[in-house]
């Protein structure tokens, strides 16, 4: 019975959406609402009143709908004359007969009163609260997510905008206030107040928002780059100085943002305290009451988000739910901008740091909070205000700036922003505008973070310099994903003995890459990504360290302990945790490896002393860090900090030693070196096999086993060299491959062994060595 019951609901809700969708967008727009409502004054917690829509038919049609949660309907007029009507209160439908032509335009008048209609789980809806009665214009849990229809008659959709009059009624001593720009209020001899507000922009109606309360008001200016622009602030239970504290800070978001993004279209800021809140109905945005007068960074964070649907969805508005991303991810990169232009004077690099948070959030949780990963694009209804959406949509914009670069970025924004103001776009007709703008193709980098689900994380395997040119061997690889990303550009900086820089940009489409550059110096490391422009599958921290003592990489997963340092020296250390798998060995001795390794890059000079720990948790929860890695004490008894100086060597064992219980701390290592670091369980009883090989061999191919991508390596780095590679059964398969020792080269061979001899200049053979080519 409760799964007949089931079926018959689900079946009932996707008719009731087929009919009050049914063509929309193309059969009957509306061009404008007139609401005259009464709000708790005549009956307590009860709208009262009318909505005439005026609406305007696109082609023939024979009824016209309007959306209505359940209300108490008087009488429908059409253009001032009484008509039959059918309400529906199952399928929310307000539906009358109508015999027209394309292109008319007619007014459909609503006479009704409703009480509190909250949507399931108790976001979005009308509240009528003891102090305050208020809409939130979206239902996160509940589709189509348009909630106008919650307290007024409607075509309730991301795409089907109007005008707007407001004339609200509220009890003595109360005040309604309403989106756009107020135009009169009349007191009447009852004590009630009548408040008159226009909204001239054409605007959906889940962006539309009233709130009536005992409101304090303050009315302030606010100096943006285009223009100064009106402001109310209603506040309940709130001391007036601290909220215009808070309020100070969109003194600096607002000019930044316009700078940014375009000028603010909005008739005036405004921002109301609810108690469900936050919801960025135009030009009165419910603001969570916690953070009305705070200045928690939370909450400046949440201010500055609301506040930037101002661009990305109240003036260029995602067409379909699935498209949410562009909203919600957008206002959640705002974010970001918002910090970054709060803490410009102060600490005017923060703003990486804020961004850097998120992303971490976002690797560790977001595929634990939505259930697997996902694509910011094409969210089924459950997950359209997930964490995806939302945080991670934040990172691929973040992403898009970095791969744009910052000129051309916010250059295409503006102009996206001129151009489709007050209209729809989805995640094509934005990649598609945003290509035309900058004359950047932008289709391989939405293939890959809008359309895909994942991440991409971007390593260096080698640096040489053999002669005036120095090339860099760089690699992608994946999390969350098995599907590498095309069309890459990577910043890359080189840094010189001193520490020094120069920065030069990679762009490849394969699996690994080559680029050479002639540079000021001879460089002693590089970094991919170094200043953060890419939200990547890692995360980095760097640290100059001239004095004992311990330094946390919280971000990185990582801290050292300094006991010596050499007077008026100094050591500097990048270290990046990187979320993806490390290479894997195919060597007995390992039973499994960890899903994530650790590169410590930098300068540590002679004579200094420096641990490394490396974080290690198995907590039993699903966003442990190595709970599918390690699962019992006696597992976590053989688990081991591996090392490799790069990527042309294969990982050895280095300490077992761990500092916290078995399911949380440190593995230490006495003396830290750069290199590669990662987590492996080992089996101590393996015969006759060594992780590494042998220091006096005269020539080394690393890793053994390799997927093809391998460096050779003799006494000498830069050593020009000739490879020729052999079948088991005699065949060359390989003659005469020009290479350079400690420089990685992909070969692309079948699975099976190989013997690879190697050649000095002159021709003279330097030694040979059996490889193992497995396609993994």
């Amino acid at each position: 019975m409760k799964r007949n019951l089931f079926i018959f609901i689900v079946f009932v809700m996707f008719f009731c959406v087929a009919q009050a969708q049914d063509n929309v967008a193309d059969s009957i727009d509306a061009l404008h609402y007139d609401l005259r409502l009464d709000i708790g004054n005549r009956t307590e917690k009860t709208i009262t009143g009318s909505a005439a829509v005026t609406l305007r038919t696109l082609r023939a049609v024979d009824t016209l709908r309007l959306e209505l949660c359940p209300s108490v309907v008087d009488s429908v007029w059409v253009d001032g004359h009484g008509v039959a009507f059918v309400y529906d209160a199952l399928c929310r439908l307000v539906s009358v007969p109508y015999d027209g032509g394309v292109d008319d335009t007619v007014t459909l008048t609503v006479f009704y009163n409703k009480g509190q209609h909250v949507m399931p789980q108790g976001w979005g809806g009308f509240y009528f609260d003891d102090n305050i009665y208020y809409n939130l214009g979206i239902a996160i849990y509940e589709y189509p997510h348009n909630v106008g229809k919650a307290w007024f008659p409607c075509r309730d959709n991301f795409y089907d905008k109007a005008t707007y009059h407001f004339e609200i009624t509220a009890k003595p001593g109360w005040k309604a206030i309403c989106t756009g720009l107020l135009d009169t209020v009349t007191y009447n001899a009852d004590g009630s107040s009548r408040w008159c507000w226009t909204l001239s922009r054409r605007t959906p109606t889940y962006l539309v928002g009233v709130a009536v309360a005992p409101f304090h008001i303050i009315e302030r200016q606010y100096e943006g780059e285009s223009s100064v622009y009106p402001a109310m602030l209603g506040f309940l239970n709130h001391d007036s100085t601290s909220v215009w504290r808070t309020y100070e800070n969109m003194s600096k978001v607002i000019p930044m943002y316009e700078r940014r993004f375009g000028p603010y279209r909005w008739d005036r800021v405004g921002y109301v305290s609810t108690p469900m809140g936050s919801m960025e109905h135009v030009g009165n945005i419910a603001f969570t009451t916690n953070c009305m007068s705070s200045n928690d960074e939370a909450c400046l964070a949440t201010m500055s988000h609301e506040f930037a649907h101002s661009w990305f969805g109240n003036l260029v508005t995602c067409s379909t739910s699935q498209d949410m991303w562009i909203n919600e991810g957008g206002a959640s990169f705002c974010e970001e901008v918002a910090i970054e232009a709060m803490t410009a004077d102060t600490a005017p690099l923060y703003y990486r740091q804020f961004a850097r948070r998120n992303l971490i959030d976002v690797l560790m949780n977001t595929h634990v909070k939505d259930h697997g990963f996902k694509p910011v694009y094409g969210q089924e209804p459950l997950y359209t205000y997930g964490s995806t959406v939302y945080d991670k949509g934040a990172t691929v914009w973040h992403s898009l700036r970095g791969y744009m670069g910052d000129s051309l970025f916010y250059a295409s924004l503006r102009t996206l922003f001129e151009r489709a103001a007050f209209t729809n776009i989805d995640s094509r007709q934005l990649c598609d505008s945003l290509s035309l703008y900058s004359g950047m193709d932008l289709t391989d980098f939405f293939d890959f973070h809008v359309f895909r689900p994942g991440f991409v994380d971007y390593v260096i395997d080698s640096i040489s310099t053999p002669r005036s040119v120095t090339a860099v061997y760089l690699r992608q690889k994946l999390y969350g994903t098995d599907t590498f990303a095309t069309g890459n550009r990577v910043w890359v900086t080189f840094f010189s003995p001193k520490l020094d820089t120069v920065r030069r940009l990679v762009t490849f489409d394969g699996i690994t890459a080559k680029a050479a550059f002639r540079l000021p110096f001879k460089p002693l490391f590089a970094i991919a990504n170094y200043d953060e422009e890419l939200s990547t599958a890692s995360v980095a921290q760097h640290e100059n360290i001239n004095a004992k003592g311990t330094y946390e990489f919280a971000d990185a997963l990582f801290r050292t302990s300094v006991t010596l340092m050499p007077g008026g020296d100094s050591a500097w250390l990048h270290v990046t945790h990187h979320w993806t798998r490390p290479d894997t060995s195919y060597s007995p001795r390992y039973l499994r490896m960890a899903d994530r390794y650790w590169t410590v890059t930098g300068r540590i000079p002679d004579g200094a002393r420096l641990n490394g720990q490396f974080y290690y948790s198995r907590i039993d929860d699903d966003a442990s860090l190595d709970g599918d890695f390690v699962t019992t004490v006696n597992d976590f008894d053989k688990v081991r900090l591996l090392y490799r100086r790069d990527a042309g060597e294969e990982w050895t064992p280095v300490t077992r030693k761990h500092s916290g219980e078995g399911y949380q701390g440190y593995f230490v290592l006495t003396s830290l070196k750069v290199g590669e670091y990662t987590l492996a369980m080992v089996d101590d009883d393996a015969v006759g096999i060594d992780a590494a090989r042998p220091s006096h061999a005269a020539v080394r191919v690393c890793p053994n086993p390799s997927n093809g991508m391998v460096t050779v390596r003799t006494a000498r780095d830069g050593e020009p060299l000739t490879i020729e590679v052999v079948s088991t059964d005699g065949k060359s398969v390989v003659d005469k491959y020009k290479a350079v020792s400690g420089e990685g080269m992909m070969l692309r061979l079948p699975s099976g062994v190989y013997i690879f001899r190697i050649f000095d200049s002159e021709g003279t053979l330097k030694g040979s060595e059996k490889v193992q080519i497995m396609n993994f």
